[in-house]
């Protein structure tokens, strides 16, 4: 009942963004009831959230109910009072959330990772600086309990796109300029004159922004 509610709707909104949206890529309907058995939550972000949807093409398309499920790797919309999914039909989204936060996919596999894995764009430039978010269920029985309890837990790998691989790296001075050898005498001043802490994200921001100007020759 709702698809073909949804699929009314769709026809009186021909010729609108999400008209032609849904042209580009169709999202999978949801009717799982969600995860209310397991403590805790798999989303970025709990509340709906605006946003941009980017097609394989590279169109870019505004939503009003976004959210990413972190745990299923997959970008959640509400359109029309039914709920889609999306994963592999985009190639990434941003989040109206105040910081502008961007997902994409298509980058080398690496570790448990595909080319439809989705990262968080922290530092789009040449050598760019990535955030992967991976939540797993954890299920735990105490002692003389009769039931399981299941609980999200999620944890967050950094990687810098190195010669066409992911390489992981760490938040910190020697992880990062260790990916950054061929400049390091010039990286090294630079952070004793910034006063940069590499374990900061928005310091290791500044540097690769600088790394890639020195290596343009700016």
């Amino acid at each position: 009942m709702k698809t073909k509610l949804f699929l009314f709707a769709f026809i009186l909104l021909a010729g609108s963004g999400q008209a032609q949206f849904m042209n580009d890529i169709n999202g999978r309907p949801m009717f799982e009831s969600g995860y209310i058995d397991t403590e805790g939550s798999p989303y970025f972000n709990d509340n709906w959230t605006g946003g941009f949807v980017v097609s394989p093409k590279g169109k870019r398309y505004e939503y009003k109910k976004l959210k990413y499920d972190t745990y299923k790797d997959e970008l959640e919309y509400e359109h029309a009072g039914a709920l889609f999914r999306l994963s592999s039909e985009i190639s990434g989204f941003e989040l109206a959330d105040g910081q502008g936060t961007v997902f994409r996919n298509g980058f080398p596999a690496v570790d448990r990772q595909t080319k439809n894995s989705f990262y968080e764009v922290l530092y789009d430039g040449t050598t760019p600086f990535l955030k992967r978010i991976r939540t797993i269920i954890q299920q735990e029985k105490p002692y003389n309990a009769a039931t399981t309890t299941k609980r999200f837990t999620t944890d967050e790998t950094f990687y810098l796109l190195r010669n066409g691989s992911l390489v992981r790296v760490k938040k910190d001075k020697k992880s990062i300029l260790a990916q950054l050898e061929d400049q390091r005498p010039l990286l090294e001043k630079f952070i004793k004159d910034e006063d940069l802490n590499l374990s900061k994200i928005e310091d290791i921001e500044r540097l690769l922004e600088q790394y890639d100007s020195q290596k343009a020759g700016k």
